[in-house]
């Protein structure tokens, strides 16, 4: 399954250096929604219900692709809660929720 959007998220904004782009997972997804394009956003959309629909672990499977840049369980939050989290920000965003 191609996440090409959610990648671009996760290795852009939430690696390493996160703090350069908020402290909180709000801020960061801020700073994400303001620096790209409505349609990267409404594209990051697609791929966050891709990922949420796949009849596997997602919590597992969250772990095996970005656990080297980004881990929900740092935070407090699983990664569904996450994805659901940021998906949410982005709706209101955009006014589409």
């Amino acid at each position: 399954m191609d996440n090409y959007y959610l990648n671009q998220l996760i290795g852009c904004y939430f690696n390493q250096d996160y703090d350069l782009s908020g402290e909180t997972i709000h801020e960061i997804m801020q700073c994400y929604l303001e620096s790209e394009s409505p349609e990267m956003a409404n594209s990051l959309l697609v791929d966050i219900d891709k990922f949420l629909i796949q009849p596997i672990d997602i919590e597992a499977e969250f772990d095996k692709l970005y656990h080297y840049d980004f881990s929900p369980k740092l935070w407090g939050i699983t990664a569904v809660e996450f994805l659901n989290s940021i998906s949410l920000q982005t709706k209101q965003y955009l006014g589409v929720a």
